[in-house]
């Protein structure tokens, strides 16, 4: 499968090169999204995810190049995407909805289980593969796996205490499990726990750590994002 190259423009249009469309051979995709208005468009592994001016929920199919309108009772704000397209995200006010596009698609069978209240006001979202990683506009932070728990798991506790300005995680919570998450305190420290297979916590080896630690060789060098 081919995935679509598009630019979101401010005016919720898509801007398309040509080289781009006939590589790719999504003309009519292309055409239909350039009729439409929309404020946020995500890419999954099988179709584009998006948001109309209402907060209303659509899906786009690759295969199949027409506007689905998913079912849903709540406006959404924004929508996030694991890096994979197979893992998507709806935020809703104080809720959290998740959809597993691996198990099914969002239009004919809906989200992955039943939204979950989610109490701080939510800065920023980092997807991974069945997993993900909340900032909250108190600079808290939380990871949530909604397919093995009902709610998200308790903040860990070396950062309590610690304002946190940037987030990001990598891998999966399936099978053997190689998720990883990454946070960075307005004081520029960077913090890495989880798996740590191939060196990607940061600390040399590939020790794996349940609590975060600090990347120490990151230390005075003005770290702004994760």
């Amino acid at each position: 499968m081919t995935l679509c190259y598009f630019q979101v423009l401010w005016s919720g249009q898509v801007s398309w090169t040509p080289e781009e469309s006939l590589e790719n051979g999504n003309f009519g995709l292309a055409a239909l999204l350039r009729n439409l208005r929309f404020r946020t468009l995500v890419t999954t592994n099988r179709g584009l995810m998006g948001l109309n001016s209402e907060g209303g929920l659509f899906f786009v199919s690759y295969l199949d190049p027409k506007v689905q309108i998913c079912k849903s009772d709540l406006v959404f704000e924004d929508l996030f995407a694991s890096p994979d397209g197979s893992f998507v995200c709806g935020l809703s006010g104080p809720f959290l909805v998740f959809w597993d596009l691996d198990q099914n698609g969002p239009v004919d069978h809906g989200p992955l289980e039943t939204p979950q209240k989610f109490g701080p006001q939510v800065q920023k979202i980092k997807m991974g593969k069945g997993h993900c990683i909340i900032l909250t506009d108190l600079g808290e932070v939380q990871i949530w796996t909604p397919k093995s728990s009902s709610g998200p798991l308790e903040t860990p506790t070396t950062l309590k205490g610690v304002k946190i300005v940037d987030v990001a995680c990598g891998g999966t919570v399936a099978g053997m499990g190689d998720a990883f998450y990454l946070a960075l305190s307005d004081t520029g420290l960077v913090y890495s726990w989880g798996d740590g297979d191939f060196g990607k916590l940061g600390r040399g080896g590939s020790d794996c750590s349940k609590t975060p630690r600090i990347i120490d060789k990151l230390q005075g060098l003005n770290v702004d994002k994760v």
